[in-house]
């Protein structure tokens, strides 16, 4: 994992009940949370909490409940990346 994926996985252990196993990076990750899988698939689904746990992330605009505009910039060293976009996420089936 690069060291953005790590960013974000330390923002949300301190967020929420997180332990980790496996964090090398040859090795596969492994998180354990300690909610119910309901509660933490919901979480993913809602941008507006996701987006607040990935740094340099912004949420630009809602188009639609499943349609999202956004924009992340990354530094990694010298080199600063801004990067604008769409997100779509269908809705889960019921």
């Amino acid at each position: 994992m690069g060291q953005l994926d790590h960013a974000v996985i330390a923002r949300l252990a301190r967020h929420h009940h997180v332990r980790f196993h496996g964090v090398e990076e040859a090795q596969p990750l492994r998180v354990e949370v300690g909610a119910p899988p309901d509660k933490v698939y919901a979480f993913l689904l809602d941008v507006n909490r996701v987006v607040g746990c990935v740094p340099g992330a912004e949420l630009s605009e809602v188009v639609d409940p499943n349609t999202f505009k956004g924009k992340v910039k990354i530094k990694v060293g010298p080199v600063t990346v801004a990067y604008a976009g769409t997100a779509r996420i269908p809705l889960p089936a019921t």
